[in-house]
C-alpha cells in the first residue's frame, strides 16, 4: 500500500496544473461539475461509484478528460463520456473535498445523432448485462440507418465508425446487422436473438433479464411464447419455480427419440451445437451472494477468469508503475484509463 500511495503522490505533487492543458490530440477545459449534465440518451447503469471516487482522490483529480458538448450558447454541457467520473467527482464535492469540482473535460460540437453514436462507441469497452447488450443494438441499428441517410458530416461519421464509403442512403438488412454486430462487439447470432428479444419480450420479463435472472438464451426462448404466458412464466420466476419453454421441432438430432428433455439453467446462455437436443424446459438456479458473477456467455466467462487471475497477482508496486507509465503515455486511449479506474477501484476493495 505504501508504494502505490508514495508513487502517485509524487506524481501529483510534479503535476498541479489548473490551467487548460493542449496535448496532442485536443485542447483541455476544466469545468466545474454543476455545469455539467447528464446525457438524456446515456442507458448505462452507474456501478461503484464510492469506489471509483477512492481511486480519483488517490490520484489526486480526474485524469481522463471527460467528453462533453454545449448544446446552445449559455446552457450547461452535456456529457457524452464520463458519466461515472462525473458522479464520482460529485460524490467527493458532497463529502466536502471541493478541490474535485473541477473536471477536466474536451469540449466537442456535433448534433444530437452524433452525440448518441458517440456515447454507445465511448462505453465499448465497459462490462454489460444483456439488458443494456439489447438496448445498445437497438439504438445502434437505429444510429447508423440515421446516420447514412443524414447530412454529409453525419455520413462522414458512419465511413469512419464502419469503414464503408456509402454509394446510397439505403442500407439491406444483411450489411447492417453486420455493422450493428462490429460496432457492438457482438455476434450476428446474439444480434439477432437481442433484437427478437426487445420486440417480443413482454415487459414482465424484460423486468426480470434486466434484473439479470435470466441470459440471453432464455429470454429468446421466452420471448416465442404467447404473451399470457410470458406474463405467466414472469411470475414463476420471480417466486424461483419452474417454467417449461416452448417445445420446437428438431429436424436433426444425436439424440435418442426416447430420451428425457435437457433441463438447463435459467441463466444458461451457451450457443445451440450441431446435434444438440433443443431447450425444452429450465429450472432456476438459487440466487447466488452476487448476481453479477454469473456471466452471461462464454466470452464473458473467460474474460472474467482473466480478470480474476489480474486481481490474484495485483501488487501495489506493479499497479503504481502501471499507472504511472498510463499517465506519462500522452495518447492513452479512452479504454485505458477506464480499465485502470477499474483495477483501481478493486484494489481499494480488496484492502477494506
Amino acid at each position: 500500500m505504501a508504494s502505490l500511495t508514495d508513487a502517485l503522490a509524487s506524481m501529483k505533487n510534479k503535476n498541479t496544473q489548473t490551467t487548460p492543458v493542449v496535448n496532442q490530440r485536443y485542447q483541455v477545459q476544466y469545468i466545474n461539475y454543476s455545469y455539467l449534465e447528464e446525457s438524456a440518451y446515456n442507458f448505462y447503469p452507474m456501478s461503484e461509484i464510492e469506489e471509483l471516487a477512492d481511486a480519483i482522490e488517490l490520484a489526486g483529480g480526474i485524469l481522463q478528460p471527460l467528453l462533453v458538448r454545449r448544446k446552445a450558447p449559455g446552457q450547461r454541457y452535456e456529457i457524452i463520456a464520463g458519466h461515472r467520473r462525473w458522479t464520482a467527482a460529485k460524490y467527493l464535492v458532497d463529502q466536502g473535498k471541493e478541490k474535485f469540482a473541477m473536471l477536466p473535460c474536451h469540449v466537442q460540437d456535433g448534433n444530437d445523432l452524433i452525440a448518441r453514436i458517440n456515447l454507445i462507441i465511448t462505453n465499448s469497452q465497459r462490462e454489460k448485462s444483456a439488458y443494456v447488450k439489447m438496448q445498445e443494438v437497438v439504438e445502434l441499428e437505429q444510429l447508423l440507418q440515421e446516420l447514412a441517410a443524414g447530412s454529409a458530416d453525419e455520413r462522414a461519421k458512419f465511413s469512419r465508425i464502419t469503414g464503408i464509403k456509402l454509394e446510397s442512403e439505403n442500407i439491406t438488412a444483411r450489411v447492417l446487422r453486420k455493422l450493428v454486430a462490429k460496432t457492438a462487439g457482438l455476434s450476428e447470432t446474439n444480434v439477432a436473438r437481442l433484437k427478437h428479444i426487445n420486440s417480443s419480450l413482454q415487459p414482465e420479463l424484460k423486468e426480470v433479464l434486466e434484473e439479470g435472472k435470466i441470459g440471453i438464451s432464455a429470454a429468446d426462448e421466452l420471448a416465442r411464447m404467447a404473451p399470457e404466458e410470458q406474463q405467466e412464466a414472469a411470475k414463476q420466476i420471480k417466486k424461483g419455480e419452474k417454467v417449461q419453454l416452448p417445445k420446437k421441432k428438431i429436424t436433426e438430432t444425436t439424440k435418442s427419440p426416447n430420451q428425457k428433455p435437457k433441463v438447463v439453467s435459467v441463466l444458461d446462455t451457451e450457443e445451440q451445437l450441431p446435434g444438440q437436443m433443443n431447450m425444452e424446459e429450465y429450472i432456476p438456479m438459487p440466487e447466488p451472494a452476487n448476481a453479477f458473477e454469473l456471466i452471461e456467455d462464454e466470452e464473458q466467462n473467460a474474460e472474467q477468469e482473466v480478470k480474476k487471475e489480474e486481481k490474484k497477482e495485483e501488487s501495489p508496486t506493479n499497479l503504481a508503475n502501471e499507472y504511472l507509465a498510463l499517465y506519462q503515455k500522452t495518447d492513452a486511449a479512452l479504454e485505458e484509463w477506464e480499465k485502470m479506474h477499474r483495477r483501481l477501484a478493486d484494489y481499494f476493495q480488496q484492502i477494506r
